[in-house]
């Protein structure tokens, strides 16, 4: 009975808030509107927006806040995460539910990011007497990313439902909609839930809250676009959703002619004449009757001239699917093809337009190409073959496309570029292509023509030719172009390395360098549009940071891009600036050695200089990077000779650092050594390792790395690797470890902390730390664990003398045989001597290995 009376006295004082906003500009989580629940665990920060700071543990936080359900209800906020929403990372924004805690609530409607299938949509879901439903879905892998993410609900007096999402490279909001709900109506309370892991605690951002009744819309809805369907047919898209009645009327002045109408979407009018358009003349339409959902009159007058086809231009026409090698047909026809589509929403008239290969020409015969659709080019005797396909074109002189690879050009009749491919056979990924075709995988500009843009076709019969339904059209990463490196080989240059291609002009305009630094002399990129150098005009100077700002950069899909990073000349690493921070030794079958390394200079490195080695002294180090490669400070870099296959097997955070290396030295499965070394050939980090290091509970020590615990640790104390936490995928390449260890706060002479440890591999509380307070430059430790029969099962050090900064042990659970012991208490005993007094001390504390229950 007490969390129902706490939950009635909460909200009391509170009967009248049916409408209410926070932008928390104020700072304050308990007024304006009063927070409740685990407020411990988020805060406002210096932007003014609610963050959360959870423990570095899997758990979940809820906060909640009350509000009075009508029948005419408006939700929005701000959503932003730095990780890609999961089942483990999930975030469910409570819009209404009848009781504070989600498993009590007898009705929840609620927005949920994250999920554990495929999808990685947004959705709606209500939950109403222990039944759930999912009410509306918003598009698949729009929340596949980290989030920066707007949202709208909207639940009005008839019933509809109404859910708008606004993501951050968007300018338009996306709109889904039900109508014929119900839902109930009173006192309640909005939430907000939010389900993480250890490593994704403070990663929740949330802004400009509001929910209540909605305002009243005065603004009559707008024409947003016109499409030309056909020349009888336009299609007009308004602005908002529009309501159609029987009264309304689309008149043409040019003859006075009304239209037959009919309203396919929301937002959509198709209007019909009975006669064309007059190609070029000037008309004016003369719409009325045309109302939105709060019944603004949205009459008007508005001149339109009709333009039936028109000329290509870059970016208009694209080469869509291409066939090399038919041969043996898997289904389709045993030709070549290639496959072209109109982006637009126009009719484009193909004459003068080409297609070159190599170096043979073809021209394509005159004809128009309707908006959005596409066209397959094949020989001349093949077109019977395609019939029943959307539009195919027969050419008597076919280009024919080599299996090894080609140049394919598409131009207008001026002979400018309207789209260009360069393939090649190893895009089919050690495949045979026998028979199948490769795929573009969404729209791009002109120059944007590496395998990031095209794929090997899936379908059963080796390719798609004509058919619309298998062209994707939109970017599958979902991201922007990301900067993936940098490097200044020189003073007077810097390189730039890109995730994705990039399209920049020459101009100085989109490039600059602060402080005091004039413009880059010369810009040169790569074929691919991934490598860009800049030559500057004066040397850049060594221990100065500067500021690289781009802008007018182009994305492959024509958006607009513009960033700015720090860098500065980097310095050959020393000891004590870079670390081993972990090493997959034993990767799965087929999957390939990894090794991270973590930077805790404050200042960048240069890659160049480092090299690794192994466990054979006849192989020479090898070198991991070129001259002048940027490693910025605190940083994770991690190496392998297979780097898409370390991200489709640990799924790394989209902003880790995975770099690809021709080669690294082997590292036995069995048991082996890893060297870091700088330029000079000093040494800067090593450590040896075992396979029976791994944890006892996991049988299975393949495609298992070795974490690194603590840079504060010599790598030769085996304590300080522990093996990666399967929540984590049994591997953290490119970012902060699963088992990163965090200097305790000591509040007294020894500390041992967490009392309680769990050594089962979880990446929680999975190993005991063990530090002296007093314990500094001068002293002599010896180190040993207890059990409670008074013998010893392990020797943490056996005299170790100790710096100016002390130490921290750690112990994992095993005696000195390397098994894990039994659960129950144990006893550590420290024993310090100061070698200048000879005075000596012992210290004792207690831990307890248990069992996680959870």
């Amino acid at each position: 009975m007490r969390p129902i009376l706490f939950y009635i006295l909460f909200l009391i004082p509170c009967l009248a808030r049916s409408q209410w906003s926070d932008d928390f500009s104020d700072g304050n989580l308990h007024q304006n509107p009063p927070w409740r629940g685990d407020t411990a665990f988020f805060h406002v920060n210096p932007s003014l927006q609610l963050q959360s700071q959870g423990r570095p543990e899997t758990e979940s936080l809820l906060i909640y806040t009350p509000l009075d359900m009508r029948t005419n209800m408006h939700w929005s906020g701000q959503i932003q995460t730095d990780f890609s929403a999961s089942a483990s990372n999930q975030i469910r924004i409570h819009l209404w539910m009848d009781h504070p805690d989600p498993d009590s609530a007898l009705f929840d409607l609620w927005l949920e990011l994250g999920e554990s299938g495929s999808e990685d949509a947004p959705k709606l879901n209500v939950r109403s007497e222990n039944q759930i439903s999912s009410l509306l879905q918003g598009a698949i892998s729009s929340a596949a990313d980290p989030l920066d993410l707007g949202y709208q609900v909207i639940w009005d007096s008839t019933g509809l439902l109404r859910m708008g999402l606004l993501h951050a490279d968007s300018s338009e909001w996306a709109w889904h909609a039900q109508s014929g709900y119900a839902f109930p109506t009173g006192l309640g309370v909005f939430a907000i839930e939010f389900r993480h892991t250890a490593s994704r605690a403070n990663g929740l951002t949330i802004d400009d809250l509001a929910a209540g009744s909605p305002i009243q819309d005065t603004l009559p809805p707008a024409i947003r676009e016109i499409i030309p369907l056909d020349s009888h047919q336009l299609e007009l898209v308004f602005d908002e959703w529009i309501m159609a009645p029987q009264t309304l009327s689309i008149n043409r002045s040019s003859d006075g002619q009304a239209a037959e109408w009919i309203h396919p979407l929301p937002d959509h009018l198709v209007a019909t004449w009975p006669t064309g358009f007059t190609v070029g003349a000037m008309d004016t339409l003369t719409l009325e009757g045309i109302l939105d959902s709060s019944e603004n009159d949205a009459s008007i007058a508005f001149p339109f001239q009709w333009e039936w086809a028109i000329r290509a231009q870059p970016g208009m026409v694209n080469l869509r699917e291409i066939l090399p090698d038919p041969i043996p047909s898997r289904g389709l026809p045993a030709f070549e093809f290639i496959e072209i589509g109109n982006e637009t929403h126009h009719w484009i008239d193909l004459t003068g337009i080409s297609v070159t290969i190599g170096s043979r020409t073809a021209d394509l015969a005159p004809t128009l190409l309707a908006p959005h659709h596409v066209m397959v080019l094949c020989p001349l005797e093949a077109v019977s073959e395609f019939d029943g396909r959307e539009q195919v074109m027969g050419l008597a002189e076919w280009p024919s496309l080599t299996n090894s690879g080609a140049t394919i050009s598409l131009k207008d009749a001026h002979g400018e570029l309207l789209d260009r491919l360069s393939y090649d056979s190893e895009w089919f990924d050690g495949e045979e292509m026998d028979g199948r075709s490769l795929e573009r995988v969404y729209a791009s500009l002109p120059g944007c023509q590496g395998s990031d843009h095209w794929m090997v076709s899936e379908e059963f019969q080796g390719g798609s030719p004509g058919e619309l339904g298998a062209y994707l059209g939109t970017n599958m990463r979902g991201q922007d172009p990301q900067i993936e490196a940098l490097l200044i080989p020189s003073p007077q240059q810097i390189d730039i390395q890109w995730t994705q291609p990039v399209l920049a002009s020459d101009q100085s305009a989109n490039w600059a360098i602060f402080p005091n630094e004039p413009a880059p002399q010369s810009v040169s990129w790569s074929s691919d549009l991934k490598n860009y150098s800049l030559r500057l005009e004066s040397p850049l100077e060594s221990h100065h940071w500067y500021t690289l700002e781009l802008d007018s950069l182009q994305t492959c899909e024509g958006a607009f891009l513009a960033l700015s990073t720090s860098l500065a000349i980097p310095k050959t690493p020393v000891q004590g600036e870079v670390w081993i921070n972990e090493l997959l030794f034993d990767p799965v079958s087929g999957g390939a050695d990894f090794v991270e390394l973590q930077t805790t200079a404050e200042w960048p490195l240069d890659g160049g200089a480092l090299y690794v080695a192994g466990i054979d002294s006849n192989d020479l180090p090898v070198r991991l990077l070129p001259d002048g490669y940027l490693l910025m400070p605190h940083a994770y870099p991690c190496f392998s000779e297979d780097a898409a296959h370390i991200r489709r097997q640990y799924l790394p955070p989209g902003n880790s650092s995975i770099i690809e290396v021709p080669n690294l030295p082997p590292f036995p499965d069995d048991a082996g050594i890893c060297q870091l070394l700088n330029s000079s050939g000093i040494v800067l980090d090593s450590m040896s390792y075992e396979a029976d290091q791994h944890l006892a509970v996991i049988h299975d020590s393949e495609g298992v790395a070795l974490e690194r615990i603590s840079v504060s640790i010599p790598s030769s104390h085996t304590d300080n690797w522990h093996s990666a936490a399967s929540t984590h995928h049994f591997g953290t390449p490119g970012y902060e470890n699963s088992q990163q260890f965090r200097q305790p706060v000591i509040r007294q002479k020894l500390t041992v902390a967490p009392k309680i440890f769990t050594p089962d591999g979880d990446g929680v509380d999975d190993w005991v730390s063990i530090s002296l307070a007093d314990a500094s430059h001068g002293h002599w430790a010896r180190v040993r664990i207890f059990d409670l029969g008074g013998r010893v099962i392990r020797r943490i050090s056996e005299g170790d003398l100790l710096g100016p900064d002390g130490i921290t042990y750690l112990w994992n659970g095993r005696d000195d045989r390397g098994r894990l012991v039994t659960m129950g208490p144990y006893v550590v005993l420290w024993e310090a001597m100061n070698v200048h007094t000879g005075g000596r001390r012992q210290y004792r504390g207690m831990c307890i290995l248990g069992k996680d229950m959870r």
